[in-house]
């Protein structure tokens, strides 16, 4: 019993110690935790200051970050009216663009007809100025052939004016020549005039006739011979002799009735006294009665119907050679 009780207490106390010493090491552990959780609590703290600092600065963020928003907010919402407003302006000008649309294609389309009208009838124009360029042509060619006719008609021209210059100048001479062979008579009954192109030689009738009578008289004969001297040299000459009497009716007898056979008579006798001899050509001369009906002045005194009763030479340049020409 007694070792028992001895053994207990031995026993008992052996387990108090090692209790002493598990409770020693777990108390020590413990301090150890507990320094560590010191530790920990203390870099908690530090850790909590840190992020009630980063707190701090995250709500001032914030509420910078909220006011951004809310100055957003109100740009959204003022981008949102300017939007809507926006969509209200273009609805309205879609519509009027619409309206002008359908109007500019109406008058697009009224202009497209108007352009095709205008593109057929510059097509005719086009068709009608090929056909005038065409018939310009063929006219051109005429004009070129025409213009060549025309150079040579205006050469041909320019040579017959220079013939007939020529002729004039022959008239010119041939009258002055006439002039010097017979100016004892000139200013006596007898006057030579150019006109026309012809030279007019007027004899009155006591130069050549005696009342009434077809019979050249000596004086006549004289003059005659003079201007046969004179026209045989100028053989391109026609003569015309024209016989003229006054109002007085003829009173004479045998085959001569009237002053329309006295004017013819009297010119045939000149023509047969320029014929007589071979000096000047027949063929040149034409003998012509114009009785009372081509007076110089009028019947009413005897100087007068002095002046009617005459012979009238005419002389002009032979037109053959200018007729032959124009033929050829």
């Amino acid at each position: 019993m007694r070792f028992l009780v001895i053994l207990c207490f031995m026993f008992s106390s052996c387990v108090t110690q090692q209790v002493v010493l598990d409770l020693k090491n777990q108390n020590e552990k413990l301090e150890k935790h507990n320094q560590k959780l010191k530790i920990d609590i203390n870099d908690l703290e530090s850790t909590n200051k840190e992020l009630d600092q980063e707190l701090i600065q995250a709500k001032t963020k914030v509420s910078k970050l909220l006011a951004q928003v809310e100055e957003e907010k109100k740009n959204i919402f003022k981008i949102k009216n300017q939007l809507t407003e926006l969509k209200s302006a273009y609805d309205i000008l879609a519509e009027s663009k619409s309206n002008s649309i359908e109007k500019k294609a109406k008058e697009t389309k009224e202009i497209l007809l108007e352009i095709n009208k205008l593109q057929d009838e510059l097509q005719k124009k086009e068709d009608k100025l090929y056909n005038l360029q065409s018939n310009l042509n063929i006219k051109q060619k005429e004009l070129i052939n025409y213009k060549k006719k025309i150079d040579q008609r205006e050469e041909r021209i320019n040579e017959l004016e220079s013939i007939i210059k020529k002729q004039d100048s022959s008239l010119f001479v041939l009258k002055e020549n006439l002039v010097k062979s017979l100016i004892d008579f000139t200013g006596k009954g007898l006057d030579i005039n150019i006109n026309k192109g012809r030279i007019y030689i007027m004899l009155e009738q006591d130069l050549l006739f005696n009342s009434g009578s077809w019979s050249v008289d000596t004086t006549g004969k004289i003059i005659l011979r003079d201007l046969i001297e004179v026209l045989s040299i100028h053989e391109d000459i026609n003569i015309i002799i024209e016989g003229h009497t006054d109002n007085r009716p003829y009173k004479g007898s045998g085959n001569i009735k009237d002053n329309w056979d006295l004017s013819v008579m009297r010119a045939t006798s000149i023509v047969k006294i320029l014929t007589f001899g071979d000096e000047i050509n027949a063929s040149r001369l034409t003998a012509a009665g114009r009785g009372e009906f081509n007076p110089l002045t009028d019947n009413d005194s005897d100087s007068s119907r002095s002046k009617n009763r005459r012979i009238e030479i005419i002389l002009y340049p032979s037109l053959d050679r200018i007729y032959d020409y124009i033929k050829n």
